[in-house]
This record gives structure tokens, C-alpha cells and sequence, in this order.
């Protein structure tokens, strides 16, 4: 149980560790993050991806979105320095992954859903690419505000 049990491992024991799509079910995150760090060797990297816009899932284990700034704060604290940090998707492709959220709701397993769901996710994907030329940021950011983005990722050293 990663909320309650020391991983089962000496400390600095791993080059690289992999938390993937899981800590938002992790109801304790600290305790794993700590744990995560612990066995993590000197030098060693942690990669960390995380959904901030996706409706409840894996109910009833799902608790908690992540933001960059979490991110920097707690590497930070715990003198790990974030090399690189990414958004996924912007305000313009996450309406297209909202879409596919409620076509699966209404046509799950039919093959309405992968004929709307199929052209919905490359158009998505599209509109990134091309934001991603043209301003080679993935959110719109205006008066400090950041708009929209799917999901994020980082990977930090210890």
C-alpha cells in the first residue's frame, strides 16, 4: 500500500524512477514522493506525468490534479533540480479531448465512437504541432494566467 508502507528498498537504490499516470490516485502523494526520492540515488532521475484536465477516473481512486508549480515547490524543498518540465495540449486542442470524453460516455464500444473519436484526436493533435511551430509553447499565458493544458510531465535530478 504506497499511502501507508516504506518502499521496500535501501535508500539511494535506483537511477531512475518512473511515476506514470498513478500519483493523482495516491490518496497520501507525500509519502510516495518522499519514498520515490529516497531510493533514488544521487544523480539519479525521476520522470513524473500527471493529467490536470480528465473528468474522475479509476472511481473511487482518484484524488488529486498537479500543477507546475507543486512540481517546482516540492523538487525544490527536497533539493532536486527540475531539468525539464512540459505541458501537454493546449486551449485549443483540449476542447477536442473533452469532445472525446462525451462521445465515449454516449457511444462506448460502438464504432460511432472511433469514427468521431479517430479524426477528433489528429485534428487535436494537429493544432498543437502547428501552435507549437509558430510559438513553440504549448499554453497561452495572459496576464499570468495560464489556459487549458491536458497534462503535464517532468523529469527532475537529484
Amino acid at each position: 500500500d504506497l499511502n501507508k508502507e516504506n518502499l521496500p528498498f535501501e535508500d539511494e537504490s535506483f537511477d531512475l524512477i518512473i511515476i506514470s499516470e498513478v500519483l493523482e490516485h495516491i490518496y497520501k502523494p507525500f509519502h510516495v514522493l518522499d519514498e520515490a526520492i529516497r531510493v533514488l540515488k544521487k544523480g539519479g532521475l525521476i520522470y513524473i506525468s500527471t493529467p490536470f484536465i480528465l473528468g474522475n477516473h479509476e472511481i473511487p481512486y482518484d484524488y488529486f490534479r498537479y500543477t507546475d508549480y507543486f512540481y517546482k515547490r516540492y523538487f525544490e524543498e527536497n533539493n532536486l533540480e527540475i531539468i525539464h518540465i512540459r505541458k501537454a495540449g493546449s486551449i485549443l486542442s483540449a476542447p477536442f479531448f473533452i469532445f472525446n470524453l462525451f462521445v465515449r460516455g454516449l457511444f462506448k464500444g460502438s464504432k460511432i465512437e472511433f469514427v468521431l473519436i479517430i479524426p477528433s484526436n489528429i485534428f487535436g493533435l494537429l493544432i498543437d504541432l502547428i501552435l507549437q511551430k509558430l510559438s513553440n509553447k504549448y499554453v497561452f499565458v495572459k496576464e499570468g494566467k495560464e489556459y487549458l493544458y491536458l497534462g503535464i510531465s517532468l523529469i527532475a535530478k537529484k
